[in-house]
């Protein structure tokens, strides 16, 4: 197989988005967790790789919202970026592709958390890191270079061994399990077309470990333990200061969970970063004069409880993902909250 057709097939077997929505278990927009399906991995590696290529390289974020611009959904063929130059596509998907692209373009220049990047002069950070990627990507498509039955939407040639993709549901408007054309053996007369992606019944063998897997995925297992070593050594908060100047940065990676229980315990601004984070704000007692909190989000699953006998206020800025934050005004209100959602999933309950 020449080098052409190999970034071919690369290209139109590249993994699909496996949104929560359609029975992922992603806290944002299905892209590790469909990296990982393509690619039989497990998904905490593609994630850590990620991170890691944010906090050490730069342009991980970046990286990430070019791979959920390009990976179509589950069940569909078209990714946000098909939908964006009017190739097909609901009105959604067309949106997002514009913010999306829009979105790589202000965080290519962003550079790492961690280390100071004076090696790449000259060059955005997000060069190394898609150059990284994209060495990670040819990898594993060495690797697996052929994707599970039933994954992709259009036609293709599928690796032998069956993997079930059975809690998984395609994308609206598109029914049947994608890339199944013909009913499997277990189903003759196609009776049951919803379920032609499960396996066929009998003993599943441990499908064979190719050679030169191991070399990628002890790359990417390395870069795991760095991350956490990483973490581990600066706590779960960096804080950066800049020379000569009063401009500092605080930047949170993990989960928290926070609940003030006072007035005093209550701050005016929380940077939640990267991770889970809860906002348990219904343990307060005694708030008598009014307070004014921001909630700042960065990346994640978010949850925000409201106080049930205090007046509030909200005001929410949207960002990118699923939101039932609605503004909300009180004139007596006593806690005026603020969010501003950045990239992920925002409850707000209470």
């Amino acid at each position: 197989m020449t080098k052409n057709s190999t970034f071919t097939q690369m290209w139109t077997t590249r993994p699909v988005r496996l949104p929560k929505k359609q029975g992922g278990d992603a806290p944002l927009a299905g892209v590790c967790e469909g990296i990982a399906v393509r690619y039989q991995l497990d998904p905490t590696i593609v994630r850590v790789a990620f991170v890691v290529a944010a906090l050490a390289f730069g342009g991980g974020i970046a990286a990430y919202l070019t791979a959920w611009v390009l990976m179509p959904r589950f069940g569909s063929p078209y990714c946000p970026l098909d939908a964006a130059l009017g190739k097909d596509g609901i009105k959604e998907e067309r949106e997002l592709g514009w913010v999306l692209l829009v979105g790589v373009l202000l965080t290519f220049s962003s550079g790492p958390l961690f280390l100071d990047g004076q090696f790449l002069t000259g060059l955005p950070p997000a060069v190394l890191t898609f150059g990284l990627m994209a060495l990670a990507w040819y990898a594993l498509h060495q690797r697996e270079p052929l994707p599970p039955s039933g994954l992709l939407a259009a036609e293709q040639p599928v690796r032998e061994e069956p993997v079930n993709l059975s809690s998984y549901t395609p994308a609206d408007g598109h029914p049947f399990p994608p890339g199944s054309q013909t009913p499997p053996s277990w189903d003759p007369l196609g009776v049951v077309p919803d379920a032609w992606d499960l396996p066929d019944p009998g003993p599943q063998e441990e499908p064979t470990k190719k050679r030169g897997s191991q070399w990628a995925e002890g790359a990417i297992a390395l870069g795991a333990v760095g991350v956490a070593l990483t973490i581990v050594f600066f706590g779960v908060s960096f804080v950066s200061e800049a020379d000569d100047s009063s401009f500092s940065a605080r930047f949170n990676v993990g989960s928290q969970h926070i609940a003030p229980t006072s007035a005093d315990e209550l701050k005016e601004h929380y940077d939640l970063g990267i991770g889970t984070s809860t906002v348990d704000l219904s343990r307060i007692e005694d708030l008598h004069t009014k307070h004014d909190v921001t909630i700042d989000i960065g990346v994640g699953t978010v949850e925000v409880i409201l106080p049930k006998d205090i007046p509030v206020s909200v005001t929410c800025d949207s960002g990118l993902g699923d939101s039932n934050c609605t503004d909300r005004q009180d004139p007596d209100a006593l806690l005026n909250i603020h969010i501003n959602q950045g990239i992920g999933e925002l409850t707000i309950t209470g």
